[in-house]
C-alpha cells in the first residue's frame, strides 16, 4: 500500500483499536494540532478492533480525513515497515484500571525503533518515562494537552530528535527483552494469584 507521507511528520499508532487505548482522544488532539500548525503531519493509524468504525467515523465527522491514515489490520511480519514511517509514537491510554495496572510492550518497542514516545499519565506508562528526556508525558484523559505536547515536537525537530535519542538509549541500556519478559511475567502472576483469592 503506498501512503502519502512524503515531507510530512508521522504520528503513529500500531495496535489494538480498543476504547482504553484512548484513539478517539489522539484523533481529537490531532484536529487541535491541525489547526495550530497546518497540513504538516499525517496520523497514521495501524490496526483494527472494536471501536475501527467510530474512529473512522470521528477522523470524518472532523473534517480529517486527508490527515488521518487508517491502514486496517496488517501482518505482523509487516510491522517493523510501519515503524520506520513513524517520528512520533503516542500511547494515549485511558484512566481505566487496567491501564493504570500494566504497561504494554508498546511503549519498549516504540524506544527500540528510535521513536519519540508520548504517553499518558496512567501510572504504568508514567513509571516507564522520564517527562522531556525519554519521552513526553500528557495528562490522561486530556486531549488538549496531549495537543499540546505534540505540537511541541512537530514544530521542533532538534527537541524531537533529542528526546527520540535518549528514549532510545534508555530502552537498551535498561531493557533487554529478557528482562521485559520477565518483569510482564511477574506483574501477570501477581495479577493472577491477586484474582484467585
Amino acid at each position: 500500500q503506498q501512503l502519502d507521507l512524503k515531507d510530512k511528520i508521522v504520528i503513529g499508532y500500531i495496535g489494538s483499536f480498543v476504547e482504553y487505548e484512548g484513539l478517539d482522544l489522539l484523533i481529537k488532539a490531532c484536529k487541535i494540532l491541525y489547526e495550530e500548525v497546518g497540513d504538516v503531519f499525517r496520523l497514521l493509524l495501524v490496526g483494527d478492533g472494536d471501536v475501527f468504525a467510530q474512529l473512522r467515523s470521528l477522523a470524518e465527522d472532523m473534517g480529517l480525513s486527508e490527515i488521518v491514515i487508517f491502514t486496517g489490520r496488517v501482518h505482523h511480519d509487516d510491522v517493523q515497515r510501519y515503524y520506520s514511517l513513524i517520528d512520533i509514537a503516542p500511547l494515549p491510554r485511558k484512566g481505566f484500571r487496567v491501564c493504570e495496572l500494566v504497561s504494554p510492550l508498546k511503549p519498549f518497542e516504540a524506544m527500540a525503533s528510535g521513536k519519540l514516545l508520548i504517553v499518558s499519565s496512567v501510572k504504568a506508562l508514567n513509571e516507564i518515562i522520564e517527562h522531556e528526556v525519554t519521552g513526553l508525558v500528557f495528562e490522561k484523559d486530556n486531549y488538549q494537552d496531549l495537543a499540546k505536547k505534540l505540537e511541541s515536537v512537530v514544530v521542533d525537530e532538534d527537541l524531537r530528535n533529542e528526546i527520540a535519542k535518549s528514549g532510545n538509549l534508555w530502552v537498551k541500556e535498561n531493557h533487554s527483552w529478557e528482562n521485559i519478559a520477565k518483569s510482564v511475567t511477574s506483574i501477570y502472576e501477581h495479577l493472577l494469584e491477586r484474582d484467585a483469592l
